[in-house]
């Protein structure tokens, strides 16, 4: 089909999808941090300095969405039938509204449930009152330990303290399609990874009210060394974010169950200080420099609050195909190291 040939279109169209779906499940109340802002770029008429910061990342998806919309259902004639105006319509979200609200319950889905409400977990607490739908639960006993993954950035100190496995609760699509608004929905039970980071001061310090309440308005980023930032940060940035707060710490839970099975090769999550009068800080060469091998560095980080915590996973964990990588992001051997010229030349003096 034709988005198989065009990986980062179909990328955007799933995540404006997933964006647009998060919105209907919970129209009208808090979701997470993500969604807030995308449910205002797309309900909202009232300026707001919080919108900016998006702004070049949604105009860039929704654009792709109603491209991607044809070249996916071109060949079945429904383009002709809907056009372009029905993509993300008032009929089109009544249409997939209903099909959300009417998802059913896949095995182990109630039990889990009723596991979850009986949990104390502080992450699930924060789930809980976040309002959030996709529910997690840490097993700590199956938990991949670090106790030298730090950095510090403008007086704080971001350390990964493990990686984690989970069972999480998550809305499958089991048939129909997105596009037409015809998409059916399962909630299943599934394993999941989850790096656990904590955040604290440098000096040691409790944590400001503010600081707490805004867990420093974060942009988490995903990479692998040897890999392109901007198709990896598209691929893996759909995974859930949960975190809570203490006095002195803040703890994020960062999904990075797809990441997993690239274990063979070195992670790197990227926390970028989120500022609401501008747009978001990519991870192109203007942020990250590459070295001769394809290993990532930020540059210029006086500008910016900006951590990377380099770590690798157990390569039990990596995938047996050779050719992994290719298939999973749907490029070509040289599309994969195409890239790295062009981040070398960039680096900052």
């Amino acid at each position: 089909m034709a988005e198989n040939r065009n990986p980062l279109l179909k990328q955007a169209f799933e995540e404006a999808a997933r964006r647009e779906i998060d919105i209907l499940t919970k129209e009208g109340s808090i979701i997470d941090y993500h969604n807030n802002r995308a449910e205002a770029l797309f309900t909202s008429s009232e300026p707001d300095k919080s919108r900016k910061h998006f702004k070049r990342t949604v105009t860039f998806i929704v654009a792709a969405v109603i491209t991607m919309a044809f070249l996916a259902v071109g060949s079945f004639g429904i383009a002709e039938r809907l056009g372009k105006d029905y993509i993300f319509s008032s009929a089109w979200r009544d249409s997939m509204k209903d099909n959300i609200v009417n998802t059913s319950n896949g095995m182990n889905a109630e039990e889990f449930d009723a596991e979850l409400e009986r949990s104390t977990d502080p992450f699930v607490a924060a789930g809980r009152e976040s309002g959030s739908v996709n529910r997690f639960l840490l097993d700590y006993t199956q938990s991949i330990e670090y106790n030298s993954v730090i950095d510090e950035d403008e007086g704080y100190r971001f350390e990964l303290t493990s990686i984690t496995k989970a069972r999480q609760k998550r809305r499958h699509k089991t048939g129909g399609n997105i596009s037409d608004g015809t998409a059916i929905y399962e909630w299943q039970v599934s394993d999941g990874y989850y790096a656990i980071v904590e955040v604290s001061r440098v000096d040691g310090n409790k944590l400001t009210q503010e600081e707490r309440s805004t867990h420093i308005n974060l942009q988490w980023n995903y990479i692998l060394a040897g890999y392109s930032p901007s198709l990896t940060n598209l691929h893996f940035k759909g995974g859930a974010i949960y975190s809570y707060s203490d006095d002195y710490r803040i703890y994020f839970a960062v999904e990075i169950t797809e990441m997993m099975p690239f274990a063979k090769t070195d992670f790197a999550l990227i926390a970028i200080g989120s500022d609401w009068d501008r747009d978001s800080r990519d991870m192109n060469k203007d942020t990250l420099y590459a070295d001769a091998d394809g290993n990532l560095a930020l540059v210029n980080e006086d500008e910016y609050l900006g951590v990377l915590l380099r770590f690798k996973a157990p390569d039990k964990y990596a995938s047996d195909d050779e050719r992994y990588g290719e298939k999973y992001f749907g490029v070509s051997s040289n599309q994969l190291t195409d890239w790295e010229r062009s981040y070398q030349k960039n680096k900052a003096e």
